[in-house]
């Protein structure tokens, strides 16, 4: 037996196997995909990490004969290569062990499970993981940002196509945690699903309607334009530092990073210009009764990114961290015949982070928040605190 399915029903560890899908997000309404996602919550595991890094990561150990079986149950031994989601379907009675192992710290490997994928490997297979991780994980070895990849289009799920994915190299280099929890979705989910929808009007969401949503928000046309690739480097950057203010407001206002920022709009709006960015503010205002504006708003997740970023700066970040995602993203991306498949550049992003440090107000050297950047965010305190320790540009 695995548990109890919800509402306290007996649920049965069922013969059958557990796609990613499934049991990260629960998809089935009944049998072993629901239950063992309601486990997942119950025992209050990662179900991403576990999905999509820990399982993988056992599938690839078991293809190189570091680890075939746990408690009596083999581990799938896939015959090609695996990335990310990319991999076997998991018996149900293994992926509950293994679950079980993780959240009472069973053994070495359930103790290493615990620690999350990127330890996990690196604790039982050293530096023979490394390849692995560095496909699998932006930053990893050395500086992984989070958690596996996602909306970048270097794996199997969440392929935006090319250029738009230098928009979430950027965000997942520049990111502290993983930047698909409340921030990707904004900008990928958009550009990749809008473009050519049905408007309530019956038209269609053109490229001239959205670039005109693209001048709206970031000031630039050619952010949501697929011509426009490295150059300039400000059309990348910016898209990545607005969704960056969003995705922190996103996750202080308790806000679902699937629908909010409204990026596009299919509804008539009073300019004509189909998005509209001042949803937070008006709902933040009518529920709390203070009035703000849709630029405070925007302000306080800026401020809320560079205190974030002041305290990664004081353990110690520096630029040489945020281009550690660099080696992820050139793998080739999962574009099947996308001309982006073998296009990415890292002298020409490196450029485009220089560019998104001086959009940010941060020193471009070494990425870190400038005195002039935190003061007008109302953080002197915070500026006085990294010029004590040497960490102030």
């Amino acid at each position: 037996r695995t548990g109890t399915l919800n509402m306290n029903r007996p649920g049965d560890a069922l013969e059958t196997e557990i796609s990613a899908m499934d049991f990260c997000f629960g998809i089935k309404s009944a049998g072993p995909g629901y239950e063992s996602n309601y486990i997942v919550n119950q025992l209050g595991i990662n179900g991403w990490d576990f999905a999509y890094g820990i399982s993988p990561l056992l599938q690839y150990a078991s293809q190189q004969g570091w680890i075939e079986k746990v408690d009596g149950f083999e581990i799938p031994k896939p015959d090609y290569e695996i990335i990310n989601g990319k991999c076997e379907r998991v018996p149900n009675r293994l992926l509950a062990t293994l679950m079980r192992m993780l959240a009472y710290r069973e053994g070495e490997l359930g103790d290493a499970m615990a620690e999350g994928g990127v330890i996990m490997a690196q604790r039982l297979f050293g530096d023979k993981a490394s390849e692995i991780l560095s496909k699998a994980y932006p930053g990893a070895p050395a500086h992984p940002v989070g958690f596996t990849g996602h909306w970048d289009c270097h794996w199997a799920h969440g392929a935006v196509g090319w250029p738009h994915w230098l928009v979430s190299g950027l965000i997942w280099a520049t990111a502290n945690r993983d930047p698909g929890n409340d921030t990707l979705h904004h900008f990928t989910d958009n550009i990749a699903f809008y473009p050519g929808a049905e408007m309530v009007n019956g038209e269609t969401l053109t490229w001239d309607k959205i670039k005109a949503v693209s001048k709206r928000l970031y000031g630039m046309e050619g952010s949501m334009d697929y011509q426009v690739t490295y150059d300039p480097p400000e059309a990348k950057a910016r898209p990545a530092a607005y969704h960056r203010w969003r995705g922190a407001l996103l996750a202080s206002l308790l806000l679902c990073d699937w629908q909010m920022p409204r990026v596009f709009t299919i509804r008539e709006t009073a300019d004509g210009i189909q998005t509209y960015p001042q949803a937070e503010s008006e709902m933040f205002s009518a529920v709390t009764g203070i009035k703000t504006s849709e630029k405070e708003l925007d302000k306080t997740g800026e401020r809320i990114v560079n205190l974030e970023r002041a305290l990664d700066v004081r353990s110690g970040r520096i630029r040489e961290w945020d281009e550690a995602v660099i080696p992820y993203f050139e793998w080739p991306s999962m574009d099947a015949e996308g001309e982006g498949k073998y296009m990415f550049d890292a002298e020409k992003f490196k450029a485009q982070l220089t560019a998104l440090y001086e959009y940010s107000g941060w020193d471009k050297t070494t990425g870190w928040p400038t005195r002039a950047k935190l003061e007008e965010l109302g953080l002197k305190d915070v500026a006085d605190e990294l010029a004590s320790i040497g960490k102030l540009p």
